[in-house]
């Protein structure tokens, strides 16, 4: 699908260091997107090593190993019905 002249939005689970994303945005402006917005459930802004502008944020997260609704370690705690720090 082309994307020139269109407003993408990149809808992400988690936003630690901001290296795919910022890859991502420059990929879709390169191919020329007309606006590229990103929107996140969990914005860990402390493990950022790429400023990436995120319009859309459900929770602050800190920079810990987060488990439990679709994350998980080595394939455990995902079916958690919650976020968690471990």
């Amino acid at each position: 699908m082309a994307v020139a002249g269109r407003r993408v939005l990149l809808v992400a689970d988690v936003v630690s260091t901001g290296l795919s994303l910022a890859y991502l945005t420059w990929w879709l402006r390169r191919r020329g997107a007309g606006q590229v917005e990103i929107c996140t459930l969990l914005d860990r802004q402390p493990a950022r090593l790429v400023d990436v502008p995120v319009q859309y944020v459900g929770f602050e997260a800190p920079n810990e190993l987060l488990v439990g609704f679709g994350l998980h370690l080595r394939r455990q705690f995902r079916h958690l019905p919650f976020i968690a720090s471990l």
